[in-house]
């Protein structure tokens, strides 16, 4: 899991990058309004024109009634009127696009923060992941230390129980010999520290050789 642990990361880091250089992109200011455009800018032109239609018909009816249609006067006032149309066209136009404009830098400044809060995110992430990874191994190395050491005492255990289970036949006759020597021996001093556990069977065997050597004694 170590091995595969290294460099696991990159693969966050890599989107953190992507994300950071996404961040650094700058404003078009050609192209970035477009969508931002009032839809209805067709319908407000439309109305604003069709306003100063009225105005232009209206111009025409009071020159007419006073006699004046087609003279000077009325020829001002239709040239002051397509003026002003195409005025407030211009600025409902130049209103529209101000508005776009900047409707689209606000969101395009508010989307590279986002970019740059995400490659932040990325990277925490990316540390993140590492340390839970390393962490990981961690508590399995401690548990596996655990079952090494649990595992040691019970080889060793069987390893001792083996041992004395190997040399207990040898025991039996160093004690059997020192009866009859009448004196302990050098292997049933030693012996004594490995000597198995209470076995009946050894224990009838032993005082049966004690009761032999008893009579042989006597006699």
């Amino acid at each position: 899991m170590a091995d595969q642990g290294i460099g696991k990361f990159q693969g966050l880091l890599n989107q953190s990058q992507d994300f950071a250089n996404m961040a650094t992109q700058q404003y078009d200011p050609s192209t970035g309004y477009q969508q931002y455009m009032n839809p209805y800018q067709d319908e407000v032109i439309a109305g604003i024109e069709q306003q100063f239609g009225k105005a232009q018909a209206g111009a025409g009816l009071s020159a007419a009634q006073a006699g004046a249609f087609g003279g000077g006067r009325e020829g001002i006032q239709r040239a002051e009127l397509g003026r002003q149309q195409a005025q407030t066209v211009g600025q409902a136009h130049a209103q529209n696009y101000g508005q776009a404009q900047q409707q689209a830098q606000q969101q395009f400044a508010s989307q590279m923060g986002r970019y740059g809060e995400a490659a932040q995110q990325m990277a925490g992430l990316a540390g993140q992941q590492q340390q839970m990874h390393q962490a990981d191994i961690a508590s399995l190395m401690s548990a596996g230390s655990v079952e090494q050491q649990r595992l040691q005492q019970e080889y060793d255990a069987k390893y001792r129980a083996d041992l004395q289970n190997l040399y207990e036949p040898y025991q039996r006759l160093g004690f059997t010999g020192d009866i009859y020597q009448g004196y302990p021996t050098s292997a049933m001093a030693t012996s004594m520290g490995t000597a198995p556990g209470t076995n009946p069977m050894a224990q009838g065997l032993g005082a049966g050789i004690t009761a032999l050597a008893g009579a042989q004694f006597n006699q």
